[in-house]
């Protein structure tokens, strides 16, 4: 079972992203990134979480910071 430390919520449109981190069993954190939205006519909630632990996260910064700049 994990353990959340600590926190973050964004509300985008009708997307609410969850920023999550979380001890594994191991004792190690991890981020857990999820997002949240209704689907369809019958109002269910899909969800879908990307998990980053700590030996990729730097990388995925980079690559998250790129992608980002391409936006603007």
């Amino acid at each position: 079972m994990s353990r959340e430390l600590e926190s973050k919520t964004v509300k985008a449109g009708g997307t609410t992203y969850f920023f999550d981190v979380k001890t594994a069993k191991d004792g190690k954190p991890y981020l857990a990134i999820t997002s949240s939205r209704l689907k369809g006519d019958e109002g269910q909630r899909e969800r879908a979480t990307v998990f980053v632990f700590p030996d990729h996260a730097q990388d995925f910064l980079v690559a998250v910071q790129e992608m980002i700049a391409q936006l603007q």
